[in-house]
């Protein structure tokens, strides 16, 4: 017959919780921070919290890293001094107290959607941000509400096809990483004229030159 100890039972429910907190991933921001810092500026008021331990990530060349240090915001491209924002960030206005920029820090990058507002109250922008990097949709409006720009980002370039809005009329362009897509049509259009004006006579400098008849051949007498 097998005998338990009482004391090792009791040991092990003690040990019990411990190891199925072990076994949960990481808790998301709650953890990570838990100070809110309050910073006046000229343009009104910024809330935003600081990381309570540095990124386990390597820190990246190509993403800008927002710091709080001396009571200051420091921004800073591959590095940073003092704390990383990290959690809710929300900026507002001065008097209104409207919201003018509203988002959130994963160890000093921007993360997820960011929005922006006009003092009157009015959406300037949405884009999404993969820590750091702008990836994803975006869209941009005038102080009146009306749509004026939207498409998409990979990689922190514009990607796939921006829709330009202007009063009652809107155009498409195309972008492949960052560059301006030219039709084919349109190529092939530019390519044509290009070889016809190479064809052509320069003749705007023929009225520089006044054209004089030959003499008429003389008759040997």
């Amino acid at each position: 017959m097998f005998f338990v100890n009482k004391t090792t039972v009791i040991c092990f429910l003690l040990a019990l919780p411990l190891f199925a907190n072990a076994q949960k991933p990481d808790s998301t921001f709650a953890r990570e921070y838990s100070n809110t810092v309050t910073l006046p500026v000229d343009s009104g008021v910024i809330y935003f919290h600081t990381a309570g331990r540095a990124p386990q990530a390597p820190l990246s060349d190509a993403c800008v890293y927002a710091s709080f240090h001396n009571q200051a915001l420091i921004y800073t491209r591959g590095a940073y001094s003092g704390k990383l924002l990290h959690g809710p960030y929300t900026e507002v206005y001065e008097g209104t107290q409207r919201l003018k920029m509203k988002g959130d820090y994963c160890y000093g990058l921007k993360d997820g959607v960011w929005k922006e507002w006009y003092p009157q109250g009015e959406l300037k922008r949405n884009i999404s941000w993969n820590k750091g990097i702008r990836n994803g949709a975006f869209t941009e409006y005038a102080p009146d509400g009306r749509k004026t720009c939207s498409g998409t980002y990979k990689n922190n370039e514009l990607d796939g096809r921006l829709y330009m809005y202007e009063a009652d009329t809107s155009y498409t362009r195309n972008y492949r990483k960052g560059q301006l897509i030219v039709p084919r049509e349109k190529k092939i259009r530019e390519g044509k004229e290009r070889k016809k004006e190479e064809k052509e006579p320069d003749v705007k400098m023929h009225k520089f030159f006044k054209v004089v008849p030959a003499e008429p051949e003389k008759k040997s007498t």
